[in-house]
């Protein structure tokens, strides 16, 4: 048997239901259409791991409102230009900066832009909100992973 779920938007207007067995449709205010998996109703969660869980979703909610996430790295950055008689070439050397740099991976490459002090100031909460949403989800799959060696359905090999 499929779970009875029904998504509803603030004022109450269905938004989706169960499809099947495994999964549910969910309209978004701007019409997207997203599938939600289901979860069985054969394996069952812990008290613990519940209350771990819903801890988790309480504080990705409240990141997810702020909207304020940002992926990548902000580094501060002294630079040599290497021209003959710049003062970043004399001894003791004078580099030029401080230049902040935000760098991150697009498409498994590596992309950077600089940044003022400003811009370092705002951003910086968004990359340690993206690191602790990284966290949060390495804490539900580890809840994930302990459900399946807990389940008495797994076969175990030797």
């Amino acid at each position: 048997d499929s779970a009875r779920v029904v998504a509803l938007d603030r004022s109450g207007h269905h938004l989706g239901q169960v499809v099947g067995h495994r999964t549910v449709i969910i309209r978004c205010d701007k019409g997207n259409v997203m599938d939600y998996p289901v979860p069985s109703l054969s394996v069952v969660l812990t008290p613990d791991q519940k209350l771990e869980a819903r801890k988790i979703a309480e504080e990705i909610a409240a990141i997810a409102r702020e909207g304020h996430v940002l992926s990548g790295s902000i580094t501060f950055r002294l630079t040599r230009c290497r021209q003959p008689g710049c003062k970043c070439m004399a001894d003791p050397a004078q580099p030029h900066g401080p230049y902040w740099q935000w760098t991150r991976k697009v498409a498994g490459k590596t992309v950077s832009r600089w940044l003022s002090a400003d811009q370092v100031a705002d951003y910086q909460p968004w990359i340690t909100n993206h690191q602790r949403l990284r966290e949060l989800t390495a804490r539900l799959d580890a809840i994930g992973i302990s459900a399946v060696y807990a389940d008495p359905r797994t076969p175990h090999r030797r």
